[in-house]
């Protein structure tokens, strides 16, 4: 979700997580929020039907949105550590049972029943923590509020959307036309047929003289 956004922009262009979860006041970075970070967890297939639906009249729900806002508070830092330590988004190691520390930032509330960093032991405790379970309710509920002060953002964005998806259909559309080559296959036939009626045409009038 967020390492494929870092290598979109400069480093110098990133956004504070604060600014994102400052809602919909920050028009433009809660505009790039929903573009970027919701559709993974609404799943990107279904964001792009709800799109396309024009009975459809939100693009997520408020419980979507607080955890898509959880998420980048848990593991923002970490995500950008690992990545500036790295130059790139790390490639998946696949087959290695190895363990290596990509970074010494810990996700804030997560705990995985590993180590995250070499200055702590692993812990015990998986999943989410008691205080990342508060983090969302808070979240969830200054959601809500936000949307009902700021109802012309939401639909601003879903028009947005539906007019950038039109687009790009219609480009695509551009690039699949069929184009016909040019021939003249049936030329000779077309002289043919109009040869032979010029002749009767002729022969009927020799007649009428005679």
């Amino acid at each position: 979700m967020c390492p494929v956004w870092l290598s979109e922009i400069e480093k110098d262009g990133r956004i504070d997580v604060k600014t994102f979860v400052g809602g919909r006041k920050n028009k433009q970075e809660y505009g790039l929020f929903y573009t970027k970070f919701v559709p993974a967890v609404v799943g990107p297939d279904l964001f792009r039907q709800r799109i396309q639906d024009t009975t459809t009249t939100e693009l997520c729900t408020a419980s979507d949105e607080a955890f898509t806002l959880l998420l980048l508070e848990n593991s923002y830092a970490r995500w950008e550590n690992i990545y500036d330590l790295n130059g790139c988004i790390p490639s998946q190691r696949r087959g290695d049972t190895t363990r290596t520390f990509e970074s010494d930032i810990e996700a804030e509330y997560t705990r995985g029943g590993i180590k995250l960093s070499t200055k702590k032991e692993s812990q015990k405790q998986k999943g989410w923590t008691s205080e990342g379970i508060l983090r969302f309710n808070t979240l969830f509920a200054s959601v809500k509020k936000d949307r009902k002060k700021n109802k012309a953002f939401d639909k601003k964005c879903m028009k947005r959307l539906r007019e950038a998806q039109a687009n790009r259909k219609q480009s695509t559309k551009r690039k699949h036309e069929t184009i016909v080559a040019a021939h003249s296959l049936w030329e000779k036939d077309e002289q043919g047929v109009d040869g032979e009626e010029d002749d009767r045409s002729s022969s009927s009038s020799d007649e009428n003289t005679l």
